[in-house]
């Protein structure tokens, strides 16, 4: 899914491939934070999270949802800059 947006919180409807939501809404609580819940049609989808080191090198993705017998959970995933 493609989302513009504005990091106030507000939702905003994306385009494109749905699967894991068609409306997002972004926050950020801090410059290096990014906060994005998605929802698919009214209905949460999940939360991530997403946190950049100080040196730009790496970032985390925290990803929160609920499996298929309802149970919650949150996987992270980290990513590595391999060149500037």
């Amino acid at each position: 899914m493609a989302v513009g947006y504005r990091r106030d919180g507000q939702a905003n409807s994306g385009s494109g491939y749905a699967g894991e939501g068609d409306t997002a809404a972004v926050n950020s609580p801090a410059p290096n934070v990014l906060v994005m819940s998605l929802a698919r049609e009214k209905q949460l989808e999940s939360v991530r999270t997403y946190a950049v080191s100080a040196d730009g090198k790496e970032m985390i993705e925290s990803a929160a949802d609920v499996d298929d017998a309802g149970v919650p959970f949150v996987r992270n995933f980290r990513f590595t800059r391999l060149s500037p």
